[in-house]
C-alpha cells in the first residue's frame, strides 16, 4: 500500500506542476530509460561520511509527500553544505550580536534530516531545536 500511495503522489505532484503533457513526456522519459543500468548510488557527502550519519541527498517532493493539503506546493529535500551554513554563522558572529553566542536558543524550521541541527550542535548555543 505504501508504493500505491507514493505513485498516487507523484502522479498528482506531476500533473500539478507539469501539467497532463509534461506528465506523460515524462513518463514516457522515464520508460525509455528503465531498460537502461540503474543508476549507481550516490556517494556519502563528506559530512555524513566524517559523522556516520545520512543527513544528505535529494529526495523530490512527490517522496515528501504525506497527503496534506499543502503538499503539491513542496518542492525537494536538500541539506545545508556546511561551508554555507559556516559562512552564515561567522557572518552573524562578526556582526556582534547582542548577547554572547551561549545564550541564544538556534530554530531549525524545516530541519529534514537535521545536518543544520548536527553542525549547530559544535557550537556553544543555550538550546537546539529541531521542528519539521
Amino acid at each position: 500500500m505504501p508504493a500505491l500511495r507514493t505513485a498516487v503522489a507523484k502522479a498528482r505532484w506531476s500533473l500539478h506542476h507539469r501539467g497532463i503533457w509534461g506528465s506523460l513526456r515524462q513518463a514516457a522519459s522515464r520508460m525509455r530509460t528503465a531498460n537502461e543500468a540503474a543508476p549507481q548510488q550516490p556517494s556519502l557527502h563528506p559530512f555524513d561520511a566524517l559523522h556516520s550519519v545520512d543527513t544528505g541527498g535529494l529526495i523530490t517532493a512527490p517522496h515528501l509527500s504525506v497527503g496534506h493539503a499543502h503538499a503539491l506546493e513542496a518542492t525537494a529535500y536538500c541539506a545545508t553544505p556546511p561551508s554555507r551554513f559556516a559562512a552564515l554563522l561567522d557572518t552573524w558572529v562578526q556582526s556582534l550580536p547582542e548577547r554572547p553566542v551561549h545564550e541564544y536558543t538556534f530554530i531549525d524550521v524545516g530541519c529534514g534530516k537535521g545536518r543544520t541541527i548536527l553542525m549547530a550542535a559544535a557550537l556553544p548555543f543555550r538550546e537546539i531545536l529541531g521542528v519539521e
